[in-house]
């Protein structure tokens, strides 16, 4: 049966030019710190439950919230009307995937560079980490976080999602998506929780003698669901290839805490209609 390979290597050199980074010393508190309330971060000019400035053209909440995005901008009406949008709630039993590309993974070390773009926290790829589906490659860009999560499994939300972006040479978009759930404390998404910026920056702060070993967020053991969506953030562009792991990580609660605090709130949007659609599963 179809299932997923996972390659684990050191840091490499940077596939492409990037936006300058600079370097900061004010950091958010370590998710290990005092349990903070979610909020306590969010700018004077956003609510704690809004965007962290009132000028964002969309939001997670009120009149710029998922439910309106298709109506803000003419460039975002798949929002409102694609059929084939993200995210899901994923089912308990997929599709057996007969004929369907299998995926690996051969990320490395990732430096970190790191993003309050005001809806979420991002770090950004230089290495030469990517993901294979069938034979076509596919470079990681960056990963970023929401929280809930916006997928769901039969129903289930978590604590916490991390989207891994992936871009081949013809501009296909992939993304590998894992899920939290709250448990013990994570060492990897500690390194980029004690970095993280309290508030929006322009650029990526640069922290990169400091490596995240993101595989080690991904576990093949339990298998993953595949199904075609979109992105989850306008302008909600289809013929995204998605592929989530069955398997969760750990997360402590104040570390999700932590991170809606800086955030200024949640961070998903909700599930979309599967329609007419196969979500595919692939076991190990």
């Amino acid at each position: 049966m179809a299932g997923l390979f996972l390659v684990v290597g050191a840091a490499g050199c940077a596939t492409s030019e990037a936006s300058p980074a600079r370097h900061e010393e004010e950091v958010a508190p370590s998710a290990s710190a005092e349990h903070q309330e979610p909020g306590a971060h969010a700018s004077a000019s956003g609510s704690a439950h809004g965007p962290v400035h009132a000028d964002h053209p969309w939001a997670y909440t009120g009149d710029k919230g998922p439910t309106n995005w298709g109506d803000l901008d003419p460039k975002w009406e798949q929002c409102e009307v694609g059929k084939n949008q993200s995210p899901i709630d994923l089912p308990a039993v997929g599709d057996e995937p007969h004929g369907v590309d299998k995926l690996s993974v051969d990320y490395m070390a990732v430096p970190l560079r790191v993003k309050h773009n005001g809806h979420t926290v991002e770090v950004q790829n230089r290495t030469d980490s990517f993901i294979t589906i069938g034979n076509k490659r596919f470079d990681l860009l960056q990963f970023h976080f929401h929280s809930p999560s916006e997928h769901t499994v039969a129903g289930q939300r978590f604590p916490l999602e991390v989207h891994f972006v992936n871009k081949a040479r013809d501009g296909e978009l992939a993304v590998v998506g894992v899920l939290f759930e709250t448990g013990d404390f994570n060492k990897t998404l500690e390194e980029v929780w004690k970095r993280m910026p309290k508030s929006e920056t322009q650029d990526y702060v640069n922290h990169e003698k400091r490596l995240v070993n993101v595989a080690d967020l991904i576990s093949p053991t339990e298998g993953y669901y595949h199904y075609p969506g979109s992105l989850t953030t306008p302008p909600c562009g289809e013929g995204v290839r998605w592929f989530v792991m069955k398997e969760t990580r750990d997360i402590e609660q104040r570390a999700v805490d932590l991170f809606r605090a800086v955030i200024g709130g949640r961070s998903n949007r909700p599930v979309q209609p599967i329609g007419a659609r196969k979500v595919f599963f692939f076991t190990p």
